[in-house]
This record gives structure tokens, C-alpha cells and sequence, in this order.
């Protein structure tokens, strides 16, 4: 959910607390999907809810500078990587590391990624 109150967008609430809020909120605060078929829709908030994601995992450390993986679609072009990277790295990320989602699908799996067969 966003605030579109004229002085710049403003993240509200980001997942489940966005969803809740849809039909609750006045006209100037809006639901948005920053990310459409893994690739940025909307930089700005995109920017914001990854800051909401950093700050929401280091709580008050403000000067914590995280490493990070990003999951991305295996077919990404690397415009898209690099729109990906200046993102996370204007959210406050210190590193950027991607892993393909098919790849961090199988570790969360549990599958034996190193080797060439899936059981």
C-alpha cells in the first residue's frame, strides 16, 4: 500500500498487512504491485519495499548495510538484473547476489543440487 499524498510515495504496509488493508484505506492510499512476472513494474516502490524489507529484518541498526540474494526468473535480460541491483543497492544493500528461482525452489526442496539428477 502506498500514499500518494502529493510529497512522494510512501510504503505503508508491504504482504498480508497490504492485503488486509485493501478496502479500508482513503482514495489517496493505493495497492500496488511493484513486481509483474518477476521484473520491476515500479522502481520507486520497489526501491521502498526492499528498504521495508531491510529495515523490517535489522530492526533499529539503520547504519547496517546488508548482503543479499534476490531471487530472479532464469530468463531475466541483464537490463533487468542491473534495474534489480540498483534497487536493492539504493534500498541499502551492500551486496547484491542473485540465484536463479527454479535453483532456490530445489534448495528449499531440498533437492540435491550438485547433482545432476532431482532424487
Amino acid at each position: 500500500m502506498k500514499n500518494g499524498n502529493g510529497n512522494g510515495k510512501k510504503v505503508l504496509a508491504v504482504g498480508k498487512e497490504a492485503k488486509l488493508m485493501l478496502g479500508r484505506t482513503p482514495e489517496n492510499i493505493t495497492a500496488v504491485r511493484p513486481m509483474m512476472d518477476g521484473v520491476i513494474a515500479d522502481f520507486e516502490i520497489a526501491e521502498a519495499m526492499l528498504g521495508y524489507f531491510v529495515r523490517k529484518a535489522h530492526g533499529r541498526r539503520r547504519l547496517v548495510r546488508p548482503r543479499t540474494i534476490i531471487g530472479v526468473p532464469s530468463g531475466i535480460t541483464q537490463v533487468e538484473k542491473r534495474a534489480v541491483l540498483e534497487s536493492a543497492g539504493s534500498a541499502g544493500a551492500r551486496e547484491v547476489h542473485f540465484i536463479e528461482e527454479p535453483m532456490a525452489a530445489a534448495i528449499g526442496a531440498g533437492l540435491p543440487i550438485s547433482e545432476p539428477r532431482a532424487a
